[in-house]
């Protein structure tokens, strides 16, 4: 009865906090791009009105790729460094060999902003290619104004853990630290290989993982046709890659990277802290993926703690499903203790693998007897765990373990994730809702190669526009529930891949998350080939009214949106363009109207800050 009363007085103080919360915010909404013109430039929102005042925002490039550093240094914009400090050259496509023009990404990601004493810093994340980059960058502020500058850029240092890997979106901690990420680790699977001519195989079926690794081998100075197996096998360690990172900057302009090996190995699309300072969400991007959390010990030390994957019930599949979650303790750990494991076990240290035979072992999902069947990360396999590595797996390979604990590891694509205090709730991205989310279906076509072997937790209809979810949390932060806030509506009656677009007006492929809390909204961001250009959204919690406000260049994706509500009395949207003229969109570089290949680092704002709302 004490709990019942105790929830209802929480309850009503999350009433009244979002009752008295400041007025919406309602944007001078954009159309979509409609005209070839409209199409090849970013279009964005030009005022707010708040309260009844109107204020001009608009978007405000910072940098864009390839651009010098304003204080004058050698350091380029998003190039590409090996472990010797190197510039990396292109790979050629056509002959494979080492190209003649340097490597210089596109590919900028999650972008903070960090307050450091009286200065003003920025990570920039470069996605890739690999070995990919991340930039510190020192930013200036005009007090009369919040106008925000560049002021110095540089690469950043990476050798002590043998380079990054895919560093996706990310987030900023409670206690000011870049929170960053190592998207696709690597399937470890694929250094236990018996030697060259299995590798061939994998490299001349396209593997996705294996086109990594031949890409990440510059870190080696080493270029495609020079590689062999064998040295690949030698020098790169697939365990060093896939966790979430921290980075700290000093008011000196110093930095230290540190990578959390005790958080788990995934295919991390961010890690994100909630107000504790205790528990992090890691989001696992791609197919057949699973749900984590990490509990630190210490509050603002993400060092050492307990790993938890989700286990999901499903009780509705109407409109993205509704879903009851438990948590299944994947045990404690260091980041000491996991990195000295890292550095020494193999995958064949850790598990004994046969590949599923139906034919031969009908009856354990073709697995032979004593081995479990689990299907992770677009794979149905049948392993054995072998004695005493039940730490090394919950962290070295943390997905395939969470399926042999009873986890579920069927979600698509999943993104976003961002925490609403006022309502103290949170929010996560799924892309699309397909392959090991559907019921033995793949994209609506029968097919069960993301269910056969697994546990087929979910089973939900093709929805190739993906939803946003709202979490429910209980009182340490874990979510308990999960069901659709807003979905994407698919409208078969346009005629691009598959006959399947998303609804002009509706999100498409969500990807980036953030939640507006002074205001009650949250910013949706798109990754989509189903809008012909990716638009930043948002949406109002009290009323769902989606309001358009930035419209991305042909080919690009809106990478990095992200909230920051108090930068010195200034309030910002950090918006960064990621790859203009990419995919089916590259034959539009060569129209007269073209605005570059170059990404775009910017903001929306600035906007005056909101001082004084409680955010905890």
């Amino acid at each position: 009865m004490e709990r019942r009363a105790l929830l209802l007085v929480v309850a009503a103080c999350i009433v009244a906090l979002i009752a008295n919360a400041m007025g919406k915010m309602q944007w001078d909404v954009i159309n979509h791009a409609n005209t070839n013109v409209e199409k090849h430039n970013i279009l964005y929102t030009m005022s707010v009105t708040i309260d009844g005042e109107e204020i001009p925002t608009g978007y405000k490039v910072l940098v864009r790729s390839g651009e010098p550093d304003p204080a004058g240094s050698d350091a380029v914009f998003g190039q590409q460094y090996d472990r010797e400090g190197n510039p990396i050259f292109k790979i050629n496509e056509t002959t494979f060999e080492r190209d003649s023009e340097l490597e210089i990404s596109n590919d900028q990601d999650f972008t903070s902003f960090l307050r450091i004493g009286d200065r003003l810093f920025s990570i920039a994340h470069f996605e890739t290619p690999q070995p990919a980059a991340t930039y510190l960058v020192e930013l200036g502020q005009d007090a009369e104004t919040g106008e925000l500058s560049i002021l110095s850029f540089e690469n950043m240092d990476w050798t002590g853990f043998e380079g990054i890997w895919h560093p996706c979106a990310g987030s900023v901690t409670p206690w000011e630290t870049h929170m960053g990420s190592e998207e696709f680790g690597p399937n470890s699977r694929l250094l236990a290989l018996n030697g060259q001519e299995e590798w061939d195989v994998y490299v001349n079926a396209s593997n996705s993982d294996a086109g990594r690794i031949i890409q990440f081998m510059r870190w080696y100075g080493r270029y495609p046709l020079e590689l062999t197996y064998d040295f690949i096998v030698q020098n790169f360690n697939p365990y060093f890659y896939g966790y979430p990172w921290e980075a700290t900057v000093n008011e000196d302009g110093s930095y230290s990277v540190m990578k959390h090996f005790s958080m788990g190995r995934t295919s991390v699309e961010l890690p994100f802290v909630m107000p504790d300072n205790q528990t992090a969400y890691i989001m696992d991007d791609g197919t057949n993926r699973v749900l984590t959390v990490y509990k630190a010990d210490t509050p603002g030390d993400l060092s050492s703690g307990t790993l938890y994957a989700a286990k999901v019930t499903q009780t509705s599949d109407f409109d993205g499903g509704i879903f009851d979650v438990e948590w299944i303790s994947l045990g404690s750990a260091s980041d000491d203790e996991i990195g000295e494991l890292a550095a020494t076990l193999t995958f064949n240290d850790i598990f004994e693998y046969v590949a599923p035979n139906v034919t031969v072992f009908p009856d354990n999902d073709g697995c032979p007897e004593g081995f479990n069947s689990v299907n992770v990360g677009d794979e149905h396999e049948c392993l054995i765990l072998k004695d005493g590595m039940e730490t090394a797996a919950s962290r070295l390979d943390t997905r395939r373990y969470a399926a042999l604990q009873g986890a579920t590891t069927e979600w698509s694509k999943m993104e976003g994730f961002s925490y609403s205090p006022l309502r103290r709730r949170a929010y996560m991205a799924m892309s699309d809702i397909r392959e090991g989310m559907e019921d033995n279906m793949r994209k609506g076509e029968e097919n069960d190669r993301h269910d056969v072997g697994g546990r087929n937790d979910i089973r939900l209809p093709y929805n190739p526009c993906g939803c946003v979810y709202q979490l429910d949390l209980d009182e340490d932060f874990l979510i308990t529930m999960i069901v659709p806030l807003i979905c994407g509506i698919p409208d078969l009656t346009e005629g691009i891949p598959d006959n399947r677009v998303c609804h002009i007006d509706g999100i498409a492929n969500p990807d980036n998350l953030a939640v507006v809390n002074e205001h009650d909204g949250i910013i949706i961001g798109e990754d989509t080939n189903f809008h012909q250009n990716d638009v930043i959204w948002y949406l109002d919690l009290k009323t769902r009214e989606l309001q358009r406000l930035l419209s991305t260049p042909y080919g690009s994706e809106t990478t990095s949106p992200y909230y920051y509500p108090d930068i010195n009395g200034w309030a910002y949207i950090m918006t960064v363009v990621q790859h203009p003229y990419e995919g089916s969109d590259r034959e539009k570089i060569f129209e007269p109207e073209n605005t570059g290949v170059d990404g775009y680092m910017g903001y929306i704002g600035p906007l005056p800050a909101v001082v004084g709302t409680d955010r905890s």
